[in-house]
């Protein structure tokens, strides 16, 4: 390489920079430090190849990535917000990583093009491809009131041209939406036909202000890829075991009127030394936060410990949020355990249930708490206070308080208007128990699935199909989902006998919801199952299309065609890019690295190696430097490293400087 530029060089008699400065200003061009952390060890380094040593360790720090990438990424128009009207934040930085992460891995620059233009239409895309496709997903987007969705979306289509036919071609294709180009060989239809490409995205026009706006993927880290790896493990191995149980076990199915008689009613405790499992604990007004207690004054009514709260005005604290809820059934009672103090008594207290919103209270004492409509299910006065100095257990019937069977109480105030007041048990009266009921007939079970007909998260699809279906007409294999899943979930007498394992899978499959709330997330590209039709614009408008003149998706005219087999879509397109023999790609892919190090590239209008840009300053160099690229195997770091351990690179300026030879454009 240095053969190509050595005559000017030679000429001028220029010196290569100084040791130090040939090192600072190497770092500052590939990992943006302005100083070598070990500048002094690498100046004490005498031995040959210091220099070549110093690259390979700055090629391979972690920061080297994030510096080169930057360029890409200002090339991709990379923004972390949609970029029009409200400029909301969007959720695109995985790609951003990827990007980084790419360059820190030297992925080739072949595999780098066909995962950002086409990851999605890859054989079985792995996530990091799908990842990779936010490039194209990274143009400005609006959803401005009284904006036109389909001019949006063409606008985003001539964006995408003009982008990939820049990064890639040096090519100004955004000339030619309205007309012929004026200068370069690319005519109105090779626009359209290389719009096609991009015109039958799923995405929508309107982006709604959304941070993710469709399509977009989860992005779990290493460490949350293997803690949802774990969890389905558990899963696995909990249901592995109840598939071996099931043959051991014997069931007789009673009959269908076994499960005629009302069971009957029991005490469920729901809050005692602990809230239920999913509570999220909060507070309000006087009294500060909750607050557990234990000791003798008084004693718990049960357990270890109980709340208490002491506020002068009106106070509560609540939760919302538990999982499983309660679910109230007819003729149901909730109770709550009081102990009012002797000394310092409130003046009102209530109780109050979340189900779906709060207007269920039930009050003792005076009027002095505001909220609800007085002698209705959302303020229901039960009478007094309680008596002084002792644990008193209040009981509210549902009905009382405009639960109705069926609803699901997820969350329960305890409020007061003054005093100190101490809570511990608290629950709910009912026949039924937490989650779906349980029966003794397979026969009855099923005719109320049927019935019913609802699926979900714990009733599968092909269960409730099974149900449907007359038992006389059920194939065996109806028969046995169904009844493995009576056994397991829903029969009386075996229930108990699958926990453990119920409870492993529960246990699993919360976390895996609680790692998926969390994950982050990224655009992504994903097309049509049918092609939108393209046709030529008239004069570019996007409401004004000449239906006589279709296209199909293709590249410029001018370059060399697709190879015959070359799929119609982008996978085909970015495998064009990427043929060894295509002209512009290599050139002015090197020819941007060039301007990285160099300020200037080769050819000075990076962005136009048509024939309004400039000629290359030096041909030859540009022609070898994209045949070394791609017979390297698309190599990046082959290239920069040649390009940083040049005499070219390594010149100093001063010499330049003290016989005043001009050279601002880094041109010799």
């Amino acid at each position: 390489m240095t053969a190509l530029i050595t005559a000017d060089l030679v000429d001028l008699d220029v010196p290569s920079a100084d040791r130090k400065t040939a090192v600072t200003a190497l770092a500052e061009r590939l990992v943006k430090a302005g100083r070598v952390t070990d500048l002094d060890r690498f100046l004490a380094d005498t031995r040959p190849g210091n220099y070549r040593r110093l690259v390979d360790r700055l090629l391979g720090s972690a920061r080297y990535g994030e510096h080169v990438g930057r360029s890409w990424l200002d090339a991709a128009r990379y923004g972390d917000t949609h970029g029009l009207h409200l400029d909301n934040e969007r959720s695109i930085w995985p790609y951003r990583d990827w990007v980084v992460d790419a360059f820190n891995s030297n992925m080739p620059f072949d595999r780098f093009t066909v995962e950002q233009l086409a990851g999605d239409l890859l054989p079985d895309p792995s996530l990091s491809q799908l990842v990779a496709t936010g490039f194209n997903r990274c143009n400005v987007t609006t959803s401005e009131g009284g904006a036109i969705a389909d001019e949006y979306r063409f606008k985003y289509g001539v964006d995408r041209v003009e982008t990939t036919s820049t990064v890639w071609l040096g090519l100004t294709m955004g000339c030619a939406v309205c007309h012929e180009h004026k200068f370069d060989p690319i005519p109105q239809e090779d626009f359209y036909r290389f719009l096609a490409y991009f015109n039958s995205l799923t995405e929508r026009a309107m982006d709604g202000n959304a941070l993710l706006p469709p399509p977009s993927v989860k992005v779990p880290t290493a460490v949350e890829r293997a803690d949802l790896d774990s969890q389905r493990e558990r899963i696995g191995r909990a249901r592995s075991a109840i598939a071996a149980a099931l043959p051991s076990i014997t069931y007789t199915d009673p009959g269908p009127k076994s499960d005629t008689q009302p069971p009957k009613r029991r005490q469920l405790v729901w809050i005692d030394d602990q809230t239920p499992a999913g509570a999220k604990l909060q507070s309000s007004g006087d009294g500060g936060p909750w607050k557990w207690v234990t000791g003798t004054k008084p004693r718990p009514h049960s357990g270890k410990r109980s709340t208490r709260r002491t506020a002068k005005g009106l106070g509560q604290h609540f939760f919302t949020g538990a999982k499983p809820g309660l679910q109230v059934g007819k003729g149901d009672t909730l109770f709550a355990w009081v102990h009012i103090d002797l000394l310092d008594p409130p003046k009102q207290i209530m109780l109050q249930f979340h189900s779906g919103n709060w207007e269920h209270r039930a009050v003792w004492g005076e009027d002095r708490i505001a909220w609800g409509k007085s002698q209705t299910g959302s303020r229901r006065r039960l009478g007094d206070l309680p008596p002084l100095g002792e644990w008193v257990r209040l009981e509210v019937p549902v009905a009382q308080v405009a639960l109705k069977p069926g609803d699901v109480i997820d969350g329960w105030a305890f409020t007061q208007f003054g005093g100190t007041v101490q809570w511990d048990p608290a629950g709910i009266v009912t026949p039924s128990h937490p989650g779906p009921r349980l029966f003794a007939s397979l026969a009855a079970w099923s005719a109320q699935l049927a019935k019913s007909g609802k699926s979900g998260k714990h009733m599968p699809a092909e269960v409730v199909a099974a149900a449907k279906v007359p038992a006389e007409k059920r194939t065996p294999a109806q028969a046995a989902t169904l009844k493995d899943h009576f056994l397991v979930h829903a029969c009386r007498q075996t229930v108990p006998k699958f926990k453990t394992q119920a409870a492993e899978i529960e246990s699993a499959e919360a976390r895996i919801a609680a790692i998926n709330k969390g994950l982050a997330s990224s655009l992504i590209m994903k097309d049509m199952p049918k092609p939108r039709p393209t046709f030529v614009l008239k004069r570019g408008q996007y409401d004004i299309p000449d239906k006589t003149r279709p296209v199909q998706p293709g590249v410029p005219s001018a370059l060399p065609p697709l190879p015959k087999d070359a799929p119609v879509n982008r996978l085909g397109l970015a495998r064009w890019l990427i043929q060894p023999d295509h002209p512009l790609t290599a050139r002015v892919t090197v020819n941007r690295f060039w301007q990285q190090f160099f300020g200037t590239g080769l050819v000075k209008t990076s962005e136009d190696f048509g024939a309004m840009g400039d000629r290359p300053t030096h041909p030859q160099l540009l022609d070898w430097l994209a045949i070394e690229f791609v017979e390297s195997g698309w190599n990046v770091n082959h290239i920069l490293k040649l390009i940083v351990t040049s005499a070219a690179y390594r010149q100093s300026s001063l010499r330049m400087w003290l016989t005043f030879q001009p050279d601002s454009t880094n041109s010799i």
